[in-house]
């Protein structure tokens, strides 16, 4: 099992170059060792998203397991 968080309300601009791109509600994403974020999906990746105090306070813990091209998510323990 990873650890990660299920983001609860949209982010917007929080992409450090791709503004445009944001984070919706029950994607998952973890955070990297540069303390940005990556959100994870099947098959892919987007790394590079830097959030706030208060943005990081309104996510959900979960702890998650990847099995092909899906995730087994389960409430943080």
């Amino acid at each position: 099992m990873a650890t990660g968080f299920l983001v609860a309300v949209p982010i917007r601009n929080a992409h450090r170059k791709h503004s445009a791109y944001p984070l919706l509600e029950d994607d998952l994403i973890v955070k990297d060792e540069d303390g940005t974020y990556s959100k994870l999906c099947p098959g892919l990746a987007v790394g590079g998203f830097e959030l706030t105090e208060a943005q990081e306070l309104e996510l959900t813990p979960v702890d998650f397991k990847q099995h092909g091209l899906d995730f087994k998510i389960t409430p943080a323990s």
